[in-house]
């Protein structure tokens, strides 16, 4: 019976030096690298039913120099390839770098907060008003009430909420919502708006809103370029908003203008988006939203 599957004359297996491969004690050909055994055939060792490969049979794609191929996930944006530059005299090798496009963002914290369903408008943006120490439409907050929901007001803010409103029944934990406003970037918009024509009496200013649809879209698309976009596409739908605040009863027309836009100008639409459009914003009109 044997004792082993090698015999004294077969190559045998060496200690594990640690990096999980086992040195052997073959014997090695000079011209081959190290710590690696290079295969020697004769003519009796080349199998016979194979035909030796000679150099006019290797194919030309072998011979190609190596090609360097980066496959980038779906949805990739804002990077793109480029070769760095060769310092020959510092003996720095060509490599592959990449540089980032900055794309301006508006970033702010929305949220949505619910008021009992027979608050009006007035109200609660009195009651939002203190935690932004600010008035609707002044640079730290816009707000609109939901269509769906009596009482509920999406919020707009450039700082996260440090608590809810005193007379808020629920309010969702502000989000950080990015929105990039480069140039030649399309976005689907949204604002309800109240614009007309503007006077002033006794040191207030009083608008008379337009009577048509032509009228507030032929406004938007004269005051466009001073919005930074440029209109695609847009529509507008005649609203009226009816509510009691104490002993005074209000009916504010107003129109919701939807459609498409392009930035033209991100400086210029971050003022508007901060401060809203039209007027009446302490009522909940001027906030735009954008989707892409």
């Amino acid at each position: 019976m044997k004792k082993s599957g090698f015999d004294n004359t077969s190559p045998r297996r060496g200690k594990d030096t640690g990096g999980g491969v086992a040195a052997r004690n073959w014997p090695r050909d000079p011209a081959a690298a190290p710590d690696v055994v290079r295969p020697s055939f004769d003519g009796n060792d080349w199998p016979r039913d194979v035909e030796p490969m000679t150099v006019d049979m290797i194919p030309e794609s072998i011979a190609q120099p190596p090609t360097l191929r980066i496959d980038l996930p779906k949805g990739h944006s804002g990077v793109s390839p480029r070769p760095a530059k060769v310092d020959a005299a510092n003996g720095v090798l060509p490599v592959l770098s990449f540089t980032k496009l900055e794309l301006p963002t508006f970033d702010t914290f929305e949220t949505a907060v619910a008021f009992e369903p027979e608050t009006d408008p007035l109200t609660a943006h009195d009651a939002m008003a203190p935690l932004f120490g600010q008035k609707a439409g002044q640079g730290k907050f816009l707000f609109c009430a939901d269509s769906a929901v009596s009482g509920r007001y999406w919020v707009r803010s450039v700082s996260p909420w440090e608590h809810m409103p005193v007379l808020a029944v629920t309010a969702l934990e502000p989000k950080r919502v990015g929105v990039q406003l480069a140039p030649g970037l399309m976005h689907h918009f949204s604002v309800p708006v109240c614009v007309g024509k503007e006077t002033v009496r006794d040191g207030r200013k009083h608008v008379q809103p337009f009577a048509t649809d032509r009228e507030y879209l032929a406004w938007f698309d004269l005051n466009a370029i001073d919005f930074g976009i440029k209109t695609l596409m847009a529509c507008a739908d005649l609203r009226t908003l009816r509510f009691r605040h104490g002993d005074a009863a209000y009916r504010i027309e107003y129109a919701v203008i939807e459609g498409a836009l392009e930035v033209v100008d991100p400086d210029l639409l971050l003022q508007r988006l901060l401060r809203g459009f039209g007027a009446h914003r302490r009522l909940g009109l001027g906030m735009m939203k954008l989707s892409g």
